[in-house]
């Protein structure tokens, strides 16, 4: 299948810079003030040659580059920018999958795992080479920002060629070309642990070609199922079909004030408000929210937001806003108010807390087991609980016997 992969190398710099222009001359480090005990979301290329790593304490950032800018992180802005990225180029192609740092190339940094997209081509017609400028076009129209581009057979090979490719070049790998490309390219961008990364060095495979060459049988039977996909990625076998990422229906409202605020109860009865707009509005009749996301816009123009998880789901106004209180009960702003908004996020099917007259206590268990199940899913992203599956029930070796795979109710 022919891929597109659309990256933007350190993305919520790149947000940031592009409304702000000002800080493109300068050194940026994402994720709060130095005072603060937080470690750094993300940092521009000027920063990182001054040795600012992802994850690294804000103190210790700036007692290594005193120079940079340092900004609080605006996820819900960077948030935004990905879905409308992800809307634009879904009106190129119907194919669109959003990709996450862990994918591939563990060792590049992808800022909040945001900026990278898949992209299927396959009968769309026309030249690839028009189509990676549309493309391009369709994101900087959508969010002022400058994807590079790689194009090949297979998410892996069109990966690597976004990532070796330059901004407003896309790098375009023709069919079948794919392992001739790979193999000049380094086992550092193989999706595999940092053990395996370690034992690769050991054994002198530093480039992917240097893999490809090895017998199959001998690289699994070295570094197991991991070996074997390292080895098919190297080689350029990679049929993973591309599966665009389901987006939790969401909807908001937004109040605006004709004079900031600073009072947690005046902010409260405006969320009141909000609140009771959103659950009269004719898509969320019969349903209910796992949670919600407040926002405030603050006079001096920061942003400052909260999300909220409920343990159950939620339907009614005065549930909701009990829950949102507890948040803002201890509220400290830097700068008075101009502006509130609230999200509904994962709307669901409304639940019903009474039992089944005539149902089993474990049915009424196992319900209820999934009913929490699906919240934990929708506060991280994934599935946390895995369940066990019979494999192989006749095999000698125990660890064939039985496998986990996630728990999806």
């Amino acid at each position: 299948m022919r891929i597109a992969c659309l990256f933007i190398p350190h993305f919520p710099v790149a947000v940031e810079r592009a409304r702000r222009p000002e800080l493109r001359a300068q050194p940026v480090v994402i994720g709060g003030t130095p005072d603060e005990r937080k470690v750094v979301l993300d940092c521009s290329p000027e920063a990182a040659r001054h040795g600012v790593q992802i994850g690294m304490p804000l103190r210790e950032a700036l007692s290594r580059c005193r120079e940079a800018a340092f900004l609080d992180a605006q996820h819900t802005l960077y948030r935004e920018t990905a879905a409308a990225i992800d809307h634009a180029l879904g009106l190129i192609s119907p194919l669109v999958e959003p990709a996450c740092s862990e994918t591939f190339g563990t060792s590049i940094g992808f800022g909040a795992g945001m900026g990278q997209d898949f992209v299927g081509l396959d009968g769309l017609g026309g030249d690839e080479l028009r189509l990676a400028r549309a493309m391009a076009q369709a994101v900087h129209q959508a969010a002022q920002l400058t994807p590079k581009i790689g194009i090949a057979d297979g998410k892996f090979a069109a990966f690597a060629a976004a990532i070796t490719s330059f901004p407003r070049k896309p790098n375009v790998i023709a069919p079948g070309q794919a392992p001739g490309f790979l193999s000049r390219l380094p086992v550092t961008y193989l999706p595999i642990s940092q053990d395996m990364q370690r034992r690769l060095a050991l054994f002198g495979l530093r480039w992917l070609g240097q893999l490809a060459t090895l017998p199959l049988g001998a690289v699994q039977a070295q570094f197991g199922p991991e070996g074997r996909l390292a080895w098919e990625l190297a080689s350029g076998l990679d049929n993973a079909p591309l599966i665009p990422r389901g987006y939790p229906t969401t909807i908001r409202e937004r109040l605006s004030f004709p004079s900031p605020i600073s009072s947690v109860d005046a902010l409260l009865t405006a969320a009141q408000h909000l609140i009771a707009r959103l659950t009269r509005r004719p898509e969320f009749a019969r349903h209910a929210a796992r949670g919600l996301v407040f926002k405030a816009t603050l006079a001096n123009g920061g942003v400052w937001e909260r999300k909220l998880i409920f343990r159950e789901p939620l339907a009614t106004h005065n549930h909701i806003l009990f829950a949102l209180r507890g948040k803002l009960a201890d509220l400290a702003l830097t700068a008075a108010v101009e502006e509130i908004e609230v999200e509904f996020v994962d709307i669901c099917g409304e639940v019903g807390l009474q039992g089944n007259l005539f149902a089993s206590q474990r049915g009424h268990q196992l319900s209820r087991l999934d009913e929490v199940i699906r919240q934990l899913k929708s506060r991280y992203g994934r599935t946390p609980i895995a369940k066990i599956v019979e494999v192989e029930p006749w095999s000698r070796i125990p660890e064939r016997r039985q496998a986990l795979i996630d728990y999806d109710p």
